[in-house]
């Protein structure tokens, strides 16, 4: 298992066994934070190729963040919650897809709600490369770029989302749109790949 922290790999845990249910991670040198600055951190895990499970989730406690007290009783830090949210926080269950931009390539959640929320783009790159990452009509009209040109690192991709508004900033219509994923590869090899996107209001 690792942390990282806006791309900076922070912490790491020991190697883990086919039953662990269980993982450490200790961050070293200690994350340090200022009241109400919060810090997103991304947790990240890395299977055997082979003797894995078929399906998988992961989560966490608050009796598993460990925090450094201050001396003065009057300062004890408290693992909250966010508002409105309860620990233990857990994902989805998982699934482990094929190591392929095109089998790779999904959005979810699909349908979403085009103006009150976001659908986020998952694809797998076998070596780094650069993304342009576009919204269609079903009659290949533009709708709006979500990403030009972008470099992205080799593996699994998550970040890029659409709010299911256009280029002018307008929320789209219900309805089936293309979302056209184009890489060019550092090797100077190119792909791509279409998926529908279904937009509720």
């Amino acid at each position: 298992m690792e942390v990282w922290l806006q791309g900076t790999l922070v912490g790491q845990s020991a190697a883990l066994t086919v039953d662990s249910a269980t993982a450490f991670v200790s961050l070293t040198p200690p994350l340090r934070l200022a009241p109400g600055a919060p810090a997103a951190l991304e947790l990240r895990f890395t299977t055997a190729l082979t003797g894995f499970p078929t399906s998988f989730r992961m989560g966490c406690d608050a009796a598993g963040v460990g925090v450094v007290q201050p001396s003065s009783a009057l300062l004890q830090i408290a693992v909250d919650p966010a508002p409105g949210k309860a620990f233990p926080f857990w994902t989805a269950a998982g699934v482990f897809g094929a190591a392929t931009l095109s089998q790779s390539y999904s959005n979810f959640p699909n349908p979403f709600a085009a103006g009150r929320g976001t659908t986020a783009f998952a694809y797998y790159l076998r070596d780094a490369g650069r993304v342009t990452l576009r919204i269609l009509t079903p009659t290949g009209e533009g709708v709006a770029t979500l990403v030009a040109d972008g470099a992205r690192p080799a593996g699994m991709n998550q970040t890029d989302l659409w709010d299911g508004r256009n280029g002018q900033g307008s929320v789209v219509r219900n309805g089936v749109y293309v979302a056209e994923l184009s890489v060019n590869f550092a090797d100077g090899t190119r792909d791509h790949v279409r998926r529908k996107v279904a937009v509720v209001r």
